[in-house]
């Protein structure tokens, strides 16, 4: 008798294990509704009439194949953390799925073909076709969709700095091999333009995969952000600086410039655009690093919460702080430079027919901000032209001199 009864059990072992496998959304009488909550489509279980009748399929190496069977195991609840997706093959032929009898879920159209119970759930939902209604799966999302949308903008702002970078450099590279531009406020630029491409592969590599890199290479990641970013605005600053200098050269006392005098101006940029970014960097890593620095918002904390300093408070001593000072002495140059035009036309004489050529502060300031150009080695040289021409001929090629100069030294 017992021998017959373990026979049995065994038996219904085994059937039990052969029986198909679904998870459920919502428990039996209960199907899936869409409501309105909080202003957002939400999902709810209901009492519904509507008949929940997963269709099995068996698959082996070639084939997938209808499995019919009218009993299964049935796993009960909603796995999804977040949100989720309705798959509809009747409305997007590539939302095709074949629900498995192990309980998983192919779709092969999808990117993750293969999904486990963890992964969705199924549910009937009503259909016009079908009166007593047609079950779909629910796939789960991974993440929220405030995550999502947040990485999607992420991917387009990275792409943007990407497609920045080449043209940044061969913005460098034009002002380098031109020896027409390569004087000081060229190199200059072609200084800034290259920090600026470091700043932005930085950026957009951290952007596209900072989460999956380790904590020392995210780390590195936020140094190398900072000190280029922070370069660049030094950099911005001695151009700024460099035009204030030709300007003051040129209306005040001209006299010739030598290339001695210009190297020796350049390599102080260079210690001021480069040395004072790395040591700015040296203290950034010497307070992240330190031990003995309490975690305030003094410490930097790179990557903690991202390849960048965990808030805006911590970021504001080593990067907000020195760029707003950088950017207020440009503004303040600005306002020197313009001063400067000013007093120039001031003491010119109003009656000059050449004082409509350039005749304002604001269209000298104007030139050098789209130009962003010392004046050339000719005008350094020389004061500026007293002989009016003679007629509208003569004007006209002026003008269109000055123009072709203009169109050739643009750069941005």
């Amino acid at each position: 008798m017992c021998l017959v009864t373990c026979i049995h059990a065994a038996e219904q072992t085994e059937e039990a294990k052969e029986l198909p496998v679904v998870r459920k959304c919502c428990p039996s009488g209960q199907n899936m509704t869409f409501v309105m909550k909080d202003g957002n489509n939400k999902t709810a279980c209901a009492r519904s009439s509507l008949t929940f009748q997963p269709d099995f399929h068996k698959a082996n190496e070639t084939h997938i194949f209808s499995y019919d069977s009218n009993v299964y195991e049935t796993i009960v609840g909603n796995p999804c953390l977040y949100e989720s997706y309705k798959l509809e093959p009747d409305v997007y032929s590539k939302d095709e799925f074949y629900l498995l009898v192990n309980g998983s879920l192919f779709v092969p159209y999808s990117t993750q073909y293969l999904l486990g119970t963890r992964d969705f759930c199924m549910e009937t939902f009503w259909s016009p076709a079908n009166p007593a209604g047609v079950t779909l799966p629910l796939v789960c999302f991974t993440t929220p969709l405030e995550e999502a949308k947040t990485s999607a903008s992420l991917i387009v702002y990275a792409t943007g700095l990407l497609i920045s970078v080449p043209f940044l450099l061969i913005t460098a590279c034009v002002y380098l091999l031109i020896t027409e531009l390569r004087d000081t406020h060229g190199k200059a630029l072609a200084c800034h333009t290259i920090c600026l491409a470091l700043a932005f592969t930085c950026l957009a590599a951290t952007q596209l995969a900072g989460h999956a890199f380790p904590v020392v290479a995210c780390t590195i990641m936020a140094y190398l952000i900072q000190f280029s970013f922070v370069s660049c605005f030094f950099w911005l600053n001695v151009m700024c600086f460099d035009i204030f200098l030709n300007a003051r050269r040129h209306l005040t006392t001209p006299s010739p410039v030598t290339r001695r005098s210009m190297r020796r101006r350049f390599a102080w940029y260079c210690a001021y655009a480069i040395l004072l970014p790395v040591l700015l960097l040296v203290i950034t890593i010497t307070m992240d690093l330190s031990p003995a620095v309490p975690s305030t918002y003094l410490k930097p904390n790179f990557g903690v919460k991202g390849c960048w300093f965990k808030t805006d408070e911590a970021a504001l001593p080593y990067f907000y702080g020195p760029v707003a000072v950088i950017l207020l002495s440009n503004l303040i140059i600005f306002f020197l430079t313009s001063r400067l035009f000013a007093m120039h036309d001031e003491l010119k004489d109003p009656l000059d027919p050449t004082h409509s050529d350039f005749s304002t502060s604001d269209d000298w300031v104007r030139l050098q901000a789209v130009l962003g150009q010392p004046l050339s080695s000719q005008e350094r040289t020389s004061s500026p032209p007293r002989e009016a021409p003679s007629n509208i001929s003569q004007r006209l090629k002026k003008y269109k001199k000055i123009s072709l100069r203009t169109f050739l030294n643009y750069k941005w």
